[in-house]
């Protein structure tokens, strides 16, 4: 490209800068600042113009600004490119409002490479930009933006143009109701900010082209999933997410053998690097990797009725890409092939299991109010069926999880500490119901100790 030239710019919405501005201090944060022109807004480059053409440029972006309103832009992902040099978040491929404005530009570009559209976030060394996509990985989280103007610059040296904005696009409530196919009714609440079913949430996603979950947020009854769901969101560190996950990952994966430490747990959570040293099983990383995703998919999925696909899922998550699912008999994500035996004891046999689990879960979802001993009655049952060839104590723990926060209870973890009590509660579960129950009742005020000291009030049951 020569040396001195033209862009065309189109900017994003206030919000949006603040957004990624926030993204980018973060960087600053932690050392990183980048040799990218300071000053600039964060936008998506259109076109570069010969320097000759400035005059022809701006009646270009004036014609433009006549042609298109402004336009929703969904930015789902990072990366980087130029040879590792520019970190950057990018929109769904072939955004159609956008390609449009790229393909009416009638000015000859100078362009030497396929136009992609992004924005640009850092530019250093790749060295550099590989160990900030590490910490922006963290902090990125899909968005909807919106173009609202044009811009023209010069480089080098930058010099500012021109901008010009794109007009609001403008429906009224008569025609919207129409155009989406719901009430006038209907419309009035998207105005007031009221709540909207999930159909009519669908049918608004789909007219303006974007993800429905970007434009909907449900808020929980229980106070404690809110937390949960809005920590996740935020990747917020030191939370009651914070320590729910590494305080169960470690405790039901050290329960079932796994070496790490609770410390090296917590730093794998905290990094999302491994970095534990010599004489750790792979499985052990990869299963402590898989147990925080499994929380996250309970965290998500916590409010629906509990189902035998949901604790498929739940034993897939955490069993893929392990040893065990090299194994022709092993069977990820489904019921077990195969007779175990634990504690000495015989469990139900392969063939019985699915009509096991079929009536245990009937009787449970049955219940008209669940309890916290019902909670426990269902582990016990389930530990007791054992339908998974492996994994099944893991599993049993995070259903635990998840009917706690379906029904605001307050949750408990199993801690290393007690497995033995755990382990004599479970295998004589049919002859002493107490044992049980008293260790997740001891395990439950633990929990409120945690609740406690991040200062998050709770009802007593």
């Amino acid at each position: 490209m020569a040396e001195q030239f033209l862009t065309l710019m189109a900017d994003l919405d206030n919000n949006s800068q603040e957004l990624m501005s926030g993204w980018y201090k973060e960087l600053q944060d932690v050392g990183f600042t980048g040799v990218q022109t300071p000053g600039l807004p964060f936008h998506i480059s259109l076109a570069t113009f010969s320097l000759d053409d400035e005059d022809k440029a701006v009646e270009e972006m004036h014609r433009l600004a006549k042609e298109f309103t402004s336009i929703p832009v969904h930015f789902s992902h990072i990366g980087m490119f130029a040879g590792g040099k520019v970190l950057f978040c990018a929109p769904d491929m072939n955004p159609p409002e956008l390609l449009k404005l790229h393909d009416a530009i009638k000015l000859n570009t100078i362009d030497e490479y396929t136009w992609t559209p992004h924005s640009t976030i850092l530019i250093d060394e790749p060295e550099v930009v590989n160990d900030a996509l590490k910490v922006f990985v963290k902090s990125f989280k899909p968005f909807m933006a919106r173009i609202t103007g044009l811009h023209l610059c010069a480089f080098w040296p930058t010099r500012e143009i021109e901008s010009v904005k794109l007009k609001e696009k403008g429906i009224g409530k008569t025609e919207l109701s129409t155009e989406l196919g719901l009430s006038t009714r209907t419309v009035a609440k998207i105005a007031k900010g009221e709540k909207l079913s999930k159909r009519s949430i669908q049918r608004i996603s789909d007219y303006i082209g974007v993800p429905s979950e970007q434009l909907m947020r449900e808020i929980s009854n229980n106070k404690i999933l809110q937390i949960l769901r809005d920590e996740k969101d935020m990747n917020l560190p030191g939370g009651l997410y914070h320590e729910l996950q590494v305080r169960m990952t470690y405790n039901s994966n050290h329960i079932e053998g796994s070496k790490l430490s609770e410390d090296q747990t917590r730093y794998i959570f905290e990094t999302n690097i491994v970095d534990v040293g010599d004489g750790i099983p792979v499985d052990d990383i990869l299963e402590t990797i898989h147990h925080f995703r499994a929380v996250d998919y309970v965290i998500e999925n916590a409010e629906e009725i509990l189902t035998e696909d949901i604790i498929k899922e739940l034993h897939y998550i955490l069993k893929h890409d392990t040893k065990d699912s090299t194994l022709s008999w092993f069977a990820v994500g489904e019921y077990k092939k195969r007779a175990n035996v634990v504690g000495g004891k015989g469990t139900t046999k392969p063939a019985d299991v699915h009509k096991a689990m079929e009536a245990l879960l009937r009787e449970y979802n049955e219940k008209e109010k669940v309890t916290i001993e019902d909670i426990i009655a269902l582990h016990a049952e389930f530990e007791l069926i054992h339908p998974f060839q492996d994994g099944n104590g893991r599993v049993g723990r995070l259903v635990v999880l998840k009917e706690c926060l379906r029904h605001n209870l307050i949750p408990f973890i199993i801690e290393d500490s007690k497995k033995n009590y755990y382990y004599r509660g479970l295998s004589e579960w049919r002859n002493e119901k107490g044992w049980l129950i008293d260790t997740c009742l001891d395990s439950q005020d633990s929990f409120k100790r945690i609740l406690d000291a991040l200062e998050i009030q709770y009802d007593e049951e």
